[in-house]
């Protein structure tokens, strides 16, 4: 689909054969122009990092529920996983979510971060 968008140029060229030259050029640079918009906008939303998924969990903190001895449950945003640490925490620390093995997250602790309440 996004494809189109870099083709439109391409594309706008049977302009020429149905459109009088005055008025198809003016048509055409202003297909050129909407898709080199439409192709700076798309790229651009490419290079930024992910924000959903796990991708996106990686680096925030989450609280421990269930202490990890080393397994346990924490809850991220409202949601309670799965998670697995280094070294036990007690419930009630904060730990910083560093990666994942299917549904259980790996995690370690805050250092220097008061604990949750």
């Amino acid at each position: 689909m996004c494809y189109v968008v870099l083709l439109l140029p391409i594309l706008g060229l049977v302009l020429f054969w149905f459109l009088d030259f005055a008025l198809a050029l003016p048509l055409y640079l202003g297909l050129v122009v909407l898709s080199g918009v439409v192709a700076l906008l798309m790229f651009r939303s490419l290079r930024k990092p992910a924000i959903s998924g796990i991708e996106g969990m990686r680096g925030a903190t989450a609280e421990v529920v269930e202490a990890l001895r080393p397994r346990g449950t924490v809850r991220y945003h409202s949601a309670f996983w799965y998670a697995r640490a280094r070294e036990p925490i007690a419930a009630g620390e904060t730990v910083r979510i560093v990666g994942n093995e299917g549904l259980c997250l790996k995690v370690e602790k805050v250092t220097g971060a008061p604990s949750a309440p």
